[in-house]
């Protein structure tokens, strides 16, 4: 299925952010419950502390993702214009099923492709004007990482959904929200409410070891099919 039509449909979606370019990973991730997995290039993650390479790089892994998922996979590109114009093409050699970047990361190149869908992330940055004209441009899926840096890990507070509910409403396309913050399983409900269509969990919640991330899928999956 496409990452689009799954969005799309009823319910809240689990997407896993994977901490770490392992396949054992991935493969629990979708063992255990995801919906749709993601996976990175070119960035240093900042809540998992690790660094990832290029397509080339990764090329074993991605083809063995890429061969056995039975769920949308994702990729963030890169951490910059200039690293998404040099890699987007090797990206393009693989059948994934969506891009995961910063609008301001985001080139021309990744809008004039139509073979991936294309999710855009704001930041604390930006401001509601400019998300609000995304469909325009070419985003067709938001991803809302609005918490500033020093707040990651904190607990969810109401003005933190008040923000949420106030680019939700903004837009036309479909939300997704990353756990920047310690998002906890008895608020999916409040989430799934203001009109995300995915909860996209990564290092944050799920932490870097096998066991934690593996036990944190099961608790999200099974929260998310009692709402």
């Amino acid at each position: 299925m496409k990452f689009i039509d799954l969005l799309n449909e009823e319910g809240l979606k689990l997407v896993v952010s994977c901490p770490k370019n392992d396949y054992e990973y991935v493969k629990a991730a979708w063992e255990n419950g995801a919906d749709a997995v993601k996976i990175h290039l070119n960035v240093h993650h900042h809540a998992s502390g690790t660094d990832f390479g290029s397509a080339a790089q990764e090329r074993a892994f991605i083809e063995k993702v890429i061969a056995n998922s039975p769920v949308p996979v994702g990729v963030v590109v890169g951490g910059s214009p200039e690293v998404v114009n040099d890699d987007l093409k090797n990206v393009l050699a693989y059948d994934f099923e969506f891009l995961s970047l910063y609008l301001h990361d985001a080139t021309p190149q990744v809008v004039n492709q139509d073979k991936l869908t294309r999710m855009f992330a704001c930041s604390y940055a930006y401001t509601l004007d400019e998300i609000k004209m995304w469909s325009q441009i070419g985003a067709e899926v938001a991803e809302l990482s609005i918490v500033h840096p020093d707040d990651y890990g904190k607990p969810l507070n109401m003005r933190d959904l008040l923000h949420y509910k106030q680019i939700i409403d903004a837009i036309d396309i479909p939300a997704a929200l990353p756990t920047q913050k310690k998002v906890r399983i008895e608020e999916l409900g409040n989430i799934k409410d203001l009109g995300f269509k995915a909860i996209m969990i990564g290092a944050v919640v799920t932490g870097n070891e096998y066991e934690g991330f593996v036990e944190t899928i099961k608790s999200f999956r099974a929260a998310i099919d009692a709402l």
